[in-house]
């Protein structure tokens, strides 16, 4: 990553998403879904936290995930839940995972039969909203790092990830002036314009045209979205050098597919939804 662009993650606040989650799963075991690089906030890192903080297990969509872990150190349990696994039984049993499976060829390779004593089926949604569905475990994933899967499921989240950059450029326009791809924002009186090194390259989705930051406790406000280094942000406090940009303070949702930063940021949580 960028020097001018850093990338803050609180396991302090991984920690209360996961006591959060809990009183949601009540006697239910939580496996954490720490799938992607733990959406992006760097899964061996992700797992040793909530592993300390008693979490029952993990959970990762490949065997190469699984494998990154046990590397790791995490002695925690690990469900693989891409039901691929190549030539790698050896490794699933050897690194003592457990291999979500699907049809009876799996069992044979295997070389041995394994008794089917857990059912779970509630990812954050489902943990939150259908307690039907959570059976022997519940699975959160982007819960844990501060998204709210659905409006209203949860309000007490906080985000894990906050995203901090420099303003490298200022400019100033007049009324009826346009900013960004396509002109899609016109200044209806005059503005500030600070550049922000963080594009989608970076992880930060265009499609949703931007987000929110602040500088400094003022609003810096929606701007659109560029490759790597041309983010804007309509801001009117801003300074050349030094002043910072900071997104992930805020909650995070996504009841209209708009979101405020914070896991989201980065990571590329959005594209889930």
């Amino acid at each position: 990553m960028d020097e001018d662009l850093l990338a803050h993650i609180r396991r302090g606040n991984l920690r209360h998403n996961l006591r959060v989650l809990r009183r949601f799963a009540g006697a239910t075991r939580v496996f954490g879904v720490l799938k992607a690089d733990g959406y992006g906030h760097g899964a061996p890192a992700v797992a040793r936290t909530l592993e300390r903080a008693g979490i029952d297990g993990i959970c990762v969509a490949l065997l190469e995930e699984a494998i990154e872990l046990r590397e790791a150190g995490i002695r925690a349990p690990i469900i693989v839940m891409g039901g691929y696994y190549g030539q790698g039984w050896g490794e699933v049993i050897a690194r003592d995972l457990t291999p979500v499976i699907y049809d009876l060829s799996h069992l044979e390779a295997i070389r041995r039969g394994l008794p089917v004593d857990v059912a779970h089926a509630a990812n954050s949604a489902a943990l939150m909203r259908l307690p039907r569905a959570r059976y022997d475990l519940s699975r959160p994933g982007i819960a844990l790092f501060g998204v709210a899967p659905c409006a209203g499921a949860c309000d007490d989240l906080r985000p894990v990830m906050r995203v901090r950059s420099e303003i490298v450029a200022l400019r100033d326009i007049l009324p009826g002036d346009s900013a960004g791809y396509c002109s899609r924002w016109k200044a209806t009186r005059p503005w500030r314009i600070a550049t922000v090194p963080v594009g989608y390259a970076d992880g930060l989705p265009r499609v949703h045209g931007g987000c929110h930051g602040h500088r400094r406790g003022h609003d810096a406000r929606r701007g659109r979205c560029a490759g790597h280094a041309a983010g804007t942000a309509r801001h009117e406090h801003g300074h050349v050098g030094g002043d910072r940009w900071t997104c992930g303070d805020d909650p995070v949702g996504s009841a209209d597919g708009h979101f405020t930063p914070g896991a989201a940021v980065l990571s590329g949580a959005v594209r889930l939804y």
